[in-house]
């Protein structure tokens, strides 16, 4: 998983200095030791249990169906859905799932960053809080609606804006602290 991520903020646990820890680059300030993490690394068979446990949708069995599902997507982190879900009946059930007006990303994310933040109070040593942006493309998707502007214009979609916490001594992800999908406006090109 690659990162085009400035360090913004940290979080201080130990009395030791950020800078022991970072050295610049073109400006920027990194990890010494901080190395591209793949998901082999996440604990495949409780993923969902821990990220998604807590979740409310509006029915347990919706709440497990969640659960089982994110354990078999995380398995698969490359790929389309069909790929990662090979088993018809679950690509259905997540298709299904999707469309339930009770599953949100807020619905979503505060169940996952309540474990997320509840393992960082737990942690030990520094942790650095990575931010990026990136475009979610969804132009060839006409049946989406309420997609924002990207690029120059003739894409639509989201700008994610992710903020993921990192224990850059043990090169490990601890998770995704927070994620906010912005809808870009429509510029008018003679004003770029």
């Amino acid at each position: 998983m690659f990162l085009s991520a400035f360090v913004i903020s940290t979080i201080r646990r130990e009395d030791t200095t950020l800078s022991d820890h970072l050295h610049d680059v073109d400006g920027f300030r990194f990890s010494k030791d901080l190395a591209p993490m793949d998901s082999q690394h996440i604990n495949q068979s409780h993923f969902g249990h821990h990220h998604f446990g807590q979740v409310q949708l509006g029915d347990r069995r919706r709440n497990r169906r969640l659960v089982a599902l994110a354990d078999k997507l995380v398995c698969h982190p490359g790929g389309t859905l069909p790929h990662k879900l090979n088993n018809p009946a679950d690509l259905t059930a997540l298709y299904r799932l999707c469309r339930r007006d009770e599953v949100t990303h807020e619905a979503l994310m505060n169940s996952s960053t309540q474990y997320v933040r509840q393992q960082l109070n737990e942690h030990q040593g520094d942790v650095l809080i990575l931010h990026d942006a990136t475009e979610l493309d969804y132009t060839s998707h006409q049946s989406l609606q309420n997609l924002g502007q990207l690029g120059s214009g003739n894409q639509r979609g989201f700008i994610a804006h992710n903020s993921l916490a990192v224990d850059p001594d043990r090169r490990e992800t601890l998770g995704l602290v927070n994620q906010i999908l912005h809808v870009r406006q429509q510029v008018d090109p003679r004003i770029q």
